[in-house]
C-alpha cells in the first residue's frame, strides 16, 4: 500500500502559513521578528555559559529533579512537583498535548489572530478548529466573546496569554470566569503562557487551582534562554498526567539545561528589571511607529515586547515595505489568521539598536510620503 495514503488528511492538504520561516536568508539591519528577550541572556547566565558546565554531554540526561526544585521554589508552592512536566520549548509541550487531546473531529475554540504553530499542530491531529475573530485595527479580546462560543460539542480552548501577536493580557479574573464557564461543559482550558514571564508571577493562571486549566511556560522569552528549547505544562488533573507521561519524548531537558535553569531560577529581581526596561523601550517603539502617518498600534501590555502595527493602506504589504524599504525585520500578517498584509507583528529592539530602529523607521516613513 503507498505509504502516502495512510497519513491524516489534515496532514496532506493543509498548507499552514508559519510567520516563523518568512525572510529566511535575509540579513536585516534591525530584527525585531521572533520574539525572543530584547535583552539576551542575562549576565549570570552567560557567564556559566563562557566558564563551562560540569554535566557530561556524552550521557542521556538524567535526573531532571534539579530543575523541578526550583521551578517549585521559584512559585513559592504555588506549583507541585508531581505537577510539572517537560517539552522541547512550549510548541514541544503543545506538540505532546496535540498527541493526547486531539482525534480525527474533535471540536476545539481558539481566537484569531493568535500564535499560528498552536493550532497547526491541533489541525494536524485532526482537530476542528472554532475561532472567536477579532475586530481589526484594535483586535480586542472580550471573554464573553469566548464564552458565549463555547457548547457541549468543544473539549478544549485555547488561549494564548500574554496574547500573540498583540501582547495584550486577558485578566486573571477574565481567564478564571472562562474556566468556570469550561468546566459547565467539559472542555479543558489551556493557557499557553509562552510570554508569561513579561508579567507578574501572581498574575499568571498558575494561580488558579482549577483542575481544568493547563498551564503552558517557556524558558525560551522572558529567561532568554530560547536556543535551550526547554518547555513546561503544569497539569493538576491526575487522568491527563498519566496521558501526558505516555506520549512524552524522553530527555526533553539537555544537559545544559539542568545547570542553567537552577541558576537562573535564583535569580528573582531580573524579570523585575527586565519588565521595567522593556515597558521603556515599548514605550520608545510605539513613540516612534506613530510618528509616521497612517500607523496605528493594537491595545497591547507595556511590559509584553510584541505587538501589532498597522497601517492604513489595505493594499500595502507592510511586511515587505519594512523589510526592503527601511531593512526592518518584522513578523507579516499573513503569518497569522485574521491579520491583512498591512499588519505586522513587531518586537521591540533591544537598547543597543533602538538608534538604528529609529533611522530606519524615520526612512520607511519617507518612502510611504514618496510613494503617494
Amino acid at each position: 500500500m503507498d505509504w502516502e495514503k495512510t497519513i491524516l488528511p489534515e496532514v496532506r492538504t493543509y498548507e499552514p502559513a508559519q510567520y516563523v520561516y518568512s525572510g529566511e536568508g535575509t540579513t536585516p539591519e534591525i530584527d525585531c521578528s521572533l520574539g525572543t528577550n530584547p535583552l539576551g541572556a542575562n549576565e549570570l547566565i552567560m557567564h556559566k555559559w563562557n566558564s563551562g558546565f560540569f554535566l557530561d554531554p556524552s550521557l542521556y540526561p538524567g535526573d531532571q529533579s534539579g530543575v523541578v526544585d526550583a521551578l517549585v521554589s521559584f512559585w513559592d508552592g504555588v506549583v507541585k512537583k508531581e505537577d510539572i512536566f517537560f517539552g522541547t520549548g512550549s510548541i514541544g509541550v503543545i506538540f505532546s498535548l496535540a498527541r493526547i487531546l486531539i482525534s480525527p473531529g474533535t471540536r476545539m475554540l481558539g481566537i484569531a489572530p493568535q500564535f499560528s504553530d498552536g493550532a497547526f499542530y491541533f489541525t494536524f491531529s485532526g482537530a476542528k478548529i472554532s475561532n472567536v475573530e477579532l475586530k481589526a485595527p484594535e483586535y480586542l479580546l472580550n471573554v464573553e466573546d469566548l464564552a458565549g462560543a463555547l457548547n457541549d460539542d468543544i473539549s478544549l480552548v485555547y488561549l494564548d496569554r500574554p496574547h500573540n501577536p498583540t501582547g495584550q493580557v486577558m485578566s486573571l479574573e477574565d481567564v478564571d470566569y472562562l474556566a468556570a464557564k469550561c468546566e459547565g461543559t467539559g472542555a479543558l482550558l489551556l493557557v499557553d503562557e509562552a510570554y508569561g514571564g513579561f508579567i507578574p508571577e501572581k498574575e499568571s493562571s498558575l494561580n488558579l487551582l482549577r483542575k481544568n486549566i493547563v498551564c503552558i511556560r517557556s524558558f525560551s522569552k522572558a529567561w532568554g534562554l530560547a536556543g535551550l528549547r526547554v518547555g513546561y505544562t503544569v497539569i493538576r488533573d491526575e487522568r491527563l498526567q498519566k496521558y501526558y507521561r505516555k506520549v512524552s519524548p524522553p530527555f526533553s531537558i539537555p544537559v545544559s539545561a539542568m545547570e542553567l535553569i537552577p541558576l537562573i531560577l535564583k535569580d528573582r529581581d531580573y524579570l523585575r528589571y527586565l519588565r521595567a526596561t522593556i515597558s521603556e523601550l515599548k514605550e520608545e517603539t510605539i513613540h516612534t511607529v506613530l510618528s509616521g502617518s497612517g500607523f496605528s498600534v493594537a491595545p497591547t501590555c507595556s511590559t509584553v515586547p510584541i505587538m501589532i502595527v498597522t497601517h492604513e493602506d489595505r493594499g500595502l504589504d507592510l511586511y515587505d515595505f519594512l523589510l526592503k524599504k527601511g531593512g526592518i525585520k518584522t513578523e507579516p500578517g499573513w503569518g497569522f489568521e485574521n491579520l491583512g498584509n498591512n499588519s505586522v507583528r513587531l518586537r521591540v529592539p533591544g537598547p543597543e539598536n533602538m538608534g538604528a530602529f529609529k533611522k530606519c523607521w524615520a526612512k520607511v516613513c519617507r518612502e510611504l510620503e514618496d510613494r503617494s
